[in-house]
């Protein structure tokens, strides 16, 4: 919860139809790459109500949620996962539907 807290406190309010880069927003259909392991991976990032990992759907309060939210393309993102921390690359970031469809 403090890591959630602390990406809220940083945030800030913007139209992302003017953005020059492409930040992770709720939405967001995310490509990012473990740091460690090289495995690039697909996320989007719901709404609690429309998490679905075997779709890929994952909610902006989930450890991947929480470390993706906010990110723009090329940037690193630290991940604070049960199983431990874990480093990721943003390689793309494609604005989807509300519940990721």
């Amino acid at each position: 919860m403090k890591v959630l807290v602390s990406e809220m406190e940083n945030a800030f309010i913007g139209d992302v139809n003017h953005f020059t880069t492409k930040y992770v927003t709720l939405n967001s259909k995310v490509t990012y790459k473990d740091i460690k392991s090289g495995t690039i991976s697909k996320a989007t990032i719901v709404f609690p109500v429309f998490a679905d990992s075997t779709k890929d759907l994952y909610s902006i309060l989930s450890p991947l949620g929480t470390a993706l939210i906010g990110e723009a393309v090329g940037n690193i993102a630290t991940c604070y996962a049960p199983a431990g921390v874990i480093e990721l690359e943003v390689i793309d970031v494609e604005q989807v539907t509300i519940g990721g469809e």
